[in-house]
């Protein structure tokens, strides 16, 4: 039998888990292949794509910016 809530192996007909102390309900190994374990190592690929995304977008900010900062002075050295 395995604990609904922190998925842990807990002994046949316990009465609570072991491991986080919620009370034991009869639950599959099958229904425990969903649960999501904290502590799991995050996605890597996921991660580097998120920092590649964030660096493009700095750059393409500073590009306009830089744009338009040279636009705006050549406007006030016109007047």
């Amino acid at each position: 039998m395995f604990c609904r809530n922190c998925g842990e192996k807990t002994i046949d007909n316990a009465r609570f888990c072991s491991s986080c102390g919620v009370e034991a309900k009869p639950t599959s190994e099958k229904q425990i292949e969903g649960l999501v374990i904290e502590g799991e190592k995050p996605n890597v690929l996921k991660s580097a794509l998120v920092l590649i995304v964030g660096f493009g977008s700095m750059i393409i900010a500073f590009v306009i910016a830089s744009h338009l900062g040279s636009i705006v002075v050549r406007f006030f050295n016109n007047l």
